[in-house]
């Protein structure tokens, strides 16, 4: 008997698409579908750090950082649980130095624009010693001997990064695929099966 013959991969692709509808759901809450992207240099290393309020304050379990570099021009993307947000609040550098900001904008998992953020959506709230536009590009000075510089923004209405139907169908074919091919695997294996025990 033959397996792998296109009845049984139509089969197949209709099977993988049924196990997967039930999980997309689930990927509604991935942590890696919306991000704040920010393209920024600074004179120290350290870490940059995002904290996300959904109207229950700001807390070390709705927050994401990255690694910043010294001189080094570099893009952050810092997740976001899927949501609606009443403020933000980014911490540029977590001790004394120059932080130059080109952009912030609301990305999705493929790198599209929601929205670009203008710089006077975050007010700067403390240890920021200097804050002015050069050249479309914000630069902050951390004031000497603090370690908690901080800007926040806040949204009315709250800011919209839940996840989209493109965010769900952009997760579906791949996850249907992966079925998919395990399932064409077993049946071409089924199919050399009795050629490989006759040989």
């Amino acid at each position: 008997m033959k397996f792998f013959r296109l009845t049984s991969l139509l089969a197949a692709a209709l099977f993988a698409a049924v196990v997967v509808v039930p999980f997309l759901p689930l990927a509604k809450t991935a942590s890696d579908l919306v991000a704040l992207e920010v393209r920024m240099t600074a004179t120290a290393a350290g870490r940059v750090q995002l904290y996300f309020d959904d109207g229950s304050g700001y807390s070390e379990s709705a927050t994401s950082s990255s690694a910043v570099a010294r001189d080094v021009p570099t893009t952050h993307r810092l997740p976001l649980k899927p949501g609606r947000y009443r403020a933000l609040r980014f911490d540029p550098l977590d001790h004394a130095g120059t932080v130059v900001i080109e952009s912030l904008k609301l990305v999705d998992r493929e790198g599209g624009v929601r929205r670009t953020f203008a710089f006077a959506e975050f007010a700067t709230t403390q240890q920021v010693a200097a804050r002015r536009e050069i050249a479309a590009r914000l630069e902050l000075v951390v004031a000497p001997g603090t370690n908690d510089p901080q800007l926040t923004a806040t949204f009315t209405p709250p800011l919209d990064a839940t996840a989209t139907w493109s965010d769900l169908v952009a997760g579906f074919f791949p996850r249907a695929l992966a079925v998919f091919v395990v399932i064409a695997g077993l049946l071409f294996a089924l199919d050399r099966a009795p050629a490989a025990r006759a040989a």
